[in-house]
């Protein structure tokens, strides 16, 4: 799993590449609690090259969307491979994200 994060003013840019699951999730959730606590964020992540996602990396994803909406911020998802996006259906993530 790699995380890069790319940021200009209160614009964000993620880029997630690998496997989220329960030994990396710990990581990821790590590598974006910096954004957690800022107002007015607004947050792209390209999920182009994530090819596998468990629960616990689920878990850091409605964290994430939790702590930046609770700051007035924004998260997309763009770019999701299909066995991805049928993971974020099933599980009803997807009425809860922008996924584009």
């Amino acid at each position: 799993m790699q995380t890069i994060i790319n940021r200009k003013d209160k614009k964000v840019e993620i880029t997630v590449s690998g496997r989220i699951d329960t030994i990396a999730s710990p990581e990821f959730e790590q590598s974006l609690s910096g954004l957690m606590n800022e107002d007015d964020l607004d947050v792209m992540m390209d999920c182009s090259a994530m090819d596998y996602i468990s629960s616990s990396g689920l878990r850091v994803f409605l964290t994430l969307l939790k702590a930046l909406k609770a700051h007035g911020g924004s998260l997309t998802l763009i770019s999701m491979q299909e066995g991805i996006r049928e993971i974020f259906d099933m599980t009803g993530f997807s009425k809860l994200f922008i996924i584009k």
